[in-house]
This record gives C-alpha cells, sequence and structure tokens, in this order.
C-alpha cells in the first residue's frame, strides 16, 4: 500500500487501514500502526477511538450553515445574548438547540445578531456610585442648576501618551481569525501629565506637571511632609505655585473681553492637592467665596466638560504617528491645543445645564458621557 506523508490523511482508505490494523494485529502498538500507513499516532488514536464508538470511520454529521433562519429564531438569539449565562455567541448557539431551534455554530449565531443590529463591543463603564455619591451629585445639581456655565473655567489633569499601550486599542469586533486586524502597543510609553482649564472662550495653557518621573519637567522636585521622600505625582506646593497662579492668570484674560470679566467662577474636583488648606487660603485671597466652585461631587468626571475636550486632543492625537519621545509629544500636544474649536468649547459650556437636568432626572445616578 502507497505511503501518504506524514501530517493529516483525510482518506478514507488510511482511516480503514488505521482500524484493519488495530483489529487484526492487535500487538501493534499505535506508533507501528502509524509507521505501516505512513501517518501520525494522534491521527490512527483519533479514528480508531472513532470507529469504537460509531462503528464507522465516516465523518460525523455536521449541521453545516443554515441557509435561512425564521424571525422567530432571530428574535430568541437576540435574547438570549442578552442573559447573564449566555453572553457569548457559543453559549447562545447550545442554547438555541436546546429549546429546539435549528443548530447553529457561534459564527453563524453571530451573523443573526448581526442582523438584528448587535454589536461585539466593550462594556461601557461609567463610575460606580455610592448613596452618599449620589445625594451629593444631586445637591450639586440643585445648586448649580440656574449657574450661567458660559461664566465658568473647568480645570483639570490628564495623562498624555507618546503612543498606544495596551489599553488603547480597546474596541472589540467581530472579525475573521485569517484577517485580524493587529495593533501594536507598548508595555511602557513615555507619557506627560498635563493641567488645564476650559472656557466657553477659550482655553488656558497646557502647564506640564510631574507624574510618573523621577524630575518634574520644571527643574524642582517636590517632597513629601517627611522631607526624604520626592512627590511621582502633583503635591499641593507643586499645585499652588506651578499651576494655580498661572491657571488663574490665564482665566482672568480669557473672561475680560465678556460679561463675566468680574463675575466668573473657578471649579476644580477634590484631588487632595486641590483641596489642601493652603490652596484654599491662595483662592481665598484671590476670589471671593461666590465665585469659587469647590463642592465638586466626588467620583463624577461625566459632569465635567473638559472631559469631552481631553477626549477630542486625544483623537486627534491618535491620528498622528506615534511621538518617538517626551519633547515630540509635547510638541504634538502644544500644536493640537492650538487648533481646539471654539464652537466645540462653547456647545460644551451651553450643554451643562442639560447635564444637571439629567442628574435630577436619573436621582444622581452616572450619566452617558
Amino acid at each position: 500500500m502507497p505511503t501518504q506523508p506524514k501530517g493529516r490523511p483525510a482518506t478514507l482508505l488510511h482511516r480503514w487501514a488505521a482500524v484493519s490494523f488495530h483489529k487484526f494485529m492487535p500487538k501493534l502498538s499505535m506508533a507501528g500502526i502509524a509507521k505501516r500507513i505512513g501517518s501520525t499516532t494522534g491521527f490512527v488514536k483519533r479514528w480508531v477511538d472513532h470507529y469504537e464508538r460509531f462503528n464507522d470511520v465516516a465523518d460525523n454529521a455536521r449541521t453545516g450553515r443554515p441557509p435561512i433562519y425564521d424571525e422567530a429564531t432571530k428574535r430568541r438569539a437576540a435574547e438570549l445574548i442578552k442573559e447573564p449565562g449566555t453572553r457569548t455567541a457559543a453559549r447562545v448557539a447550545g442554547r438555541l438547540l436546546e429549546e429546539g431551534h435549528r443548530a447553529a455554530s457561534r459564527s453563524t449565531v453571530a451573523r443573526i445578531l448581526r442582523s438584528e443590529g448587535l454589536k461585539f463591543l466593550p462594556l461601557q463603564k461609567k463610575p460606580k456610585l455610592s448613596e452618599e455619591h449620589k445625594r451629593k451629585r444631586l445637591a450639586f445639581a440643585k445648586k448649580y442648576l440656574s449657574v450661567d456655565w458660559t461664566g465658568v473655567a473647568m480645570s483639570d489633569s490628564k495623562y498624555f501618551y507618546a503612543q498606544p499601550t495596551h489599553s488603547s486599542p480597546a474596541t472589540r469586533r467581530w472579525q475573521l481569525p485569517a484577517d485580524r486586524e493587529v495593533v501594536e502597543v507598548v508595555k511602557h510609553s513615555a507619557a506627560v501629565h498635563v493641567y488645564m482649564a476650559v472656557t466657553a472662550f477659550g482655553c488656558t495653557q497646557l502647564i506640564i506637571v510631574t507624574g510618573g518621573k523621577q524630575k518634574p519637567p520644571h527643574g524642582k522636585k517636590f517632597f513629601d511632609k517627611t522631607g526624604k521622600n520626592y512627590l511621582r505625582g502633583v503635591g499641593e506646593e507643586e499645585y499652588r505655585s506651578c499651576v494655580l497662579q498661572k491657571m488663574l492668570i490665564d482665566i482672568n484674560n480669557l473672561f475680560q473681553p465678556t460679561p463675566h470679566a468680574l463675575t466668573w467662577i473657578f471649579q476644580q474636583d477634590g484631588a487632595p492637592a486641590h483641596t489642601a488648606a493652603s490652596t484654599k487660603q491662595l483662592l481665598g485671597r484671590v476670589l471671593s467665596p461666590s465665585r469659587l466652585m469647590l463642592d465638586w461631587p466626588p467620583n463624577s468626571p461625566d459632569l465635567s466638560w473638559i472631559e469631552n475636550v481631553w477626549a477630542w486632543m486625544d483623537r486627534k492625537l491618535r491620528e498622528r504617528p506615534d511621538c518617538k519621545n517626551e519633547n515630540e509629544l509635547i510638541q504634538n500636544l502644544q500644536e493640537i491645543w492650538g487648533s481646539i474649536p471654539l464652537t466645540m468649547l462653547r456647545n460644551c459650556a451651553a450643554g451643562m445645564k442639560r447635564r444637571m437636568e439629567k442628574v435630577l432626572e436619573k436621582k444622581g445616578e452616572a450619566l452617558n458621557h
């Protein structure tokens, strides 16, 4: 009998040969049978086991790809995918078979789900809020519902990365395995930590601060209360001397030609550097209490429209080639900062009243922002 190259023999002749040697020459090992028929040990074992189970070496009947699915099956697949125990296409296929629907593979169920308008996407994140968080959010929304948000300066900080990190390509897609998209990522990307304030009339300058590096970008090290360990993040001294003073000057200049020149309000979140006694003392010397929004509710980034600006800048940064170093990253950020549309700033500020209304409607629950 002619031998076949080792690999994956698929002919019925080789399958029957493996079974015949096993039946009529029981002293031969699986390896010996494989050598005789020019195959592999795994192939022999697989088809011998198959014969002992089904008394045949023909392929099992397969479900294949059903050409048509009725509307009831489509609707049931869309319902099953939402149940906790059937969040994958493979489990939906199994449930459909159990319930008497036409058998389907995982890929076929995925095709059905797509036809129903479903997409394979990552879970949408939202802040986890306790009852105390919700209570504070409701109180904040009631207090500032009638505020003219075009006269408020929203401040915050953000990390920007020179290259996509392992968490950047987060979008999931249904794709053929052979055509699966590849995104190259780096484990430790160069990054910069920046502060900025946004208003309906423009943005303050980007202020590079300490964050994830041993030496701050402005050349001065800031130490903790013991005086022995330098801070790797922004502390109250750095925030007060290197960030807040510059930011307040820029904000005042932005509001000078507007009706809010003497009434603009400064907002910041509850980060430790922002709520330190020395920070509050500085703000109290510069602005009256009515012009300070220091009661920002915790765990509430969805209430600040500066997050929309950060997201816009991040998208623009990802549209450019990866930065080679921090200096190139800072240069790109400065160019993107200079192209922030004024219409976007005005629209975001104008939408804050609606955000407050949504907080009241949802009784403090997180918003889809």
